[in-house]
This record gives structure tokens, sequence and C-alpha cells, in this order.
């Protein structure tokens, strides 16, 4: 059985149709390919990156290094 997201519910509400890659269970289209570019194209967009490898930073600096890559 694939893995799921932790986001899976969220995709389902969004309307999201699902397909299997590389064991996981992913939303592979929205429903509608020009609402989506044009949601991408006009505004901005967010993806769900669980099904990529995961790394582990540590060490005295690790906090302030992720503070200077990540926003918020």
């Amino acid at each position: 059985m694939p893995k799921a997201s932790p986001f899976e519910a969220v995709h389902r509400v969004l309307g999201a149709n699902f397909a299997e890659y590389d064991g996981w269970w992913l939303p592979s289209d929205y429903g509608d390919g020009p609402a989506e570019a044009e949601a991408l194209a006009e505004g901005c967009a967010a993806f769900d990156l669980s099904s990529f490898g995961k790394i582990t930073i540590e060490g005295a600096h690790s906090e302030a290094l992720m503070d200077k890559l990540l926003a918020g």
C-alpha cells in the first residue's frame, strides 16, 4: 500500500485526483489544468514535498542556519 502525505485530507478538500508515484499516494492534478496553470502564472503555489527525502540538521548553529535558509 502506498504511503500517504500528511496533507492528503487538504488535497482531497481541494479536489485533487491521486496517483501512485514511487510508493507514495500523491495528487496528480486538481481537475482543471488550464485553471491550475493560470493560478500559477497569476499568483503563487505551495507544493507538498512530503515524498521527498528527509534530512536532519544538527549542531550548535543549526537553528541560525535554518533561520537563514527558510522564510518565516
